[in-house]
């Protein structure tokens, strides 16, 4: 189990710097697909057991899009740039809490 982890958050980069802040990044992913996924089954078991509910499918495509721009960010994190990829999660986060 702690070697798939250590996986999971593993960053390729020479600057000992940019590995803590990747992998600190790879945690906030994780941690907000987790609740997003959580989020998404939670929505599809009121729609089963109260089917008259009003739940519109927006709240699905919304669940779906992050989890999207998650694995978008987690790819540019691991693969590419760590301070792309903070900058972008950073400006997301922020525009949300602003609207």
């Amino acid at each position: 189990m702690r070697k798939i982890t250590s996986q999971i958050l593993k960053i390729n980069t020479s600057d000992p710097n940019d590995t803590r802040r990747g992998e600190l990044l790879n945690i906030l992913l994780i941690g907000v697909a987790g609740l997003t996924i959580l989020m998404l089954v939670a929505t599809a078991l009121i729609k089963i057991i109260i089917p008259e509910s009003e739940l519109s499918g927006e709240l699905y495509l919304g669940g779906i899009l992050l989890l999207s721009g998650i694995i978008i960010l987690f790819a540019i994190n691991r693969y590419r740039s760590v301070q792309t990829a903070s900058t972008l999660f950073h400006s997301a986060l922020y525009h949300r809490l602003s609207s």
